[in-house]
């Protein structure tokens, strides 16, 4: 499997129900998890021990609560992220505490751009940005 295979995967309307899947799959398998809820087309938080590497916070002197993760499919993620979750609506009660995790299983070019850009912000503890490549690499590894 190729990213892709993934990307031109996203188009299916079987992709929307089973990226979370495949995610929480990903994790279960690769992590050491204490806790997981990721449902079938949403994605939540997930409690998760030291040692996963996808998956990891950053350490930080404040409490840090479970990372919340945004899965998508949409061809311009950054569009939807950036106005839907990380702005309007953000599911976290307190986001200067949580680690926003957002996956999507396309190839996102400026995806580090977008990702550094909302580090900078500082509204969240720390934003992670996972694409069709890392997905692949992350099978892998699986």
């Amino acid at each position: 499997m190729s990213a892709q295979d993934l990307d031109q995967w996203s188009d299916s309307l079987a992709a929307q129900t089973t990226l979370p899947i495949l995610v929480r799959r990903l994790i279960l398998a690769t992590a050491s998890v204490t806790e997981i809820t990721m449902r079938a087309r949403e994605a939540r938080s997930c409690q998760l021990g030291d040692g996963s590497r996808p998956v990891r916070r950053r350490r930080s002197p404040r409490r840090s609560e479970p990372p919340g993760w945004e899965l998508g499919t949409a061809r311009t993620p950054e569009t939807r992220l950036s106005r839907h979750r990380l702005v309007e609506r953000p599911w976290a009660s307190t986001p200067k505490t949580t680690t926003f995790v957002a996956v999507t299983s396309r190839t996102w070019r400026d995806r580090d751009d977008w990702r550094d850009a909302r580090r900078k912000d500082g509204k969240w503890a720390d934003v992670r940005a996972y694409d069709s490549d890392d997905l692949v690499t992350w099978l892998e590894r699986a």
